[in-house]
């Protein structure tokens, strides 16, 4: 059946025909049941105080030119030795003296990162979910699912003093590589989740979140943020 759509679509393409080539793709393409919905984005805050534009980033020191593959999230230990996360599934170390070196491979897509208390770095994996890699590179899988669906987009984390993992899950698994339609669509789908390593407890804190992006905790850890992208706004909870 798939062959028999490809040769169609290509004889549309030889034939020089874009309009039913258009027509064509149409038909092939599958449709899901998720109807967009309408959504006017709030007036644009003016750029003064603290949003106001700056210069801070124009000394910066650019790190590992050319080795790195779509950076997404970094770490750093109390030495300043930086880990990466990289879109080919690569976590990588850059040393004090800017050398770059192979870390560990989750075989993903890793996203957020943070030490726990006990120097295991933890990854927010949008393919595999909550990833726990020893110093010396192992990597355990900690969590894939809640007790009724996959995750669908692990993004961010943030590690409590206890252990605990604060993490967002960005959209469903049927998004899950196409982040744009999630935006587009416009419904809310993310969530807050709260994982206990030491008892393997999940549990969901918010959920009906727009695209939940970054994660952070407040200094005396008596609240978490939660970036949801596509409604412009931070939630506490």
């Amino acid at each position: 059946m798939k062959l028999i759509k490809t040769t169609i679509i290509l004889l549309l393409i030889l034939m020089g025909a874009p309009i039913l080539f258009i027509i064509g793709c149409f038909l092939f393409v599958e449709v899901t049941d998720i109807v967009p919905v309408q959504f006017y984005p709030p007036e644009m805050l003016q750029m003064t105080g603290i949003l106001a534009p700056n210069q801070e980033l124009t000394n910066t020191k650019l790190l590992a030119k050319g080795q790195l593959v779509g950076p997404e999230d970094i770490a750093i230990t109390t030495g300043g030795v930086v880990y990466i996360a990289n879109e080919d599934g690569w976590i990588k170390r850059i040393q004090t003296d800017g050398t770059v070196q192979n870390f560990a491979n989750t075989q993903g897509r890793p996203l957020g990162l943070k030490f726990s208390p006990d120097s295991n770095l933890i990854v927010a994996d949008g393919a595999l979910g909550l990833l726990s890699i020893s110093p010396d590179g192992s990597v355990t899988s900690l969590v894939q699912s809640d007790e009724n669906n996959s995750f669908g987009l692990v993004d961010d984390l943030i590690v409590d003093s206890g252990g605990n993992i604060y993490f967002s899950d960005a959209t469903i698994p049927e998004l899950r590589n196409d982040y744009y339609h999630d935006i587009l669509i416009h419904r809310p789908f993310g969530r807050l989740l709260r994982f206990d390593p030491s008892s393997g407890d999940l549990k969901v804190l918010l959920d009906r979140l727009f695209f939940t992006n970054g994660v952070a905790l407040s200094p005396d850890e008596d609240f978490v943020l939660v970036a949801e992208t596509s409604q412009y706004q931070i939630t506490r909870f």
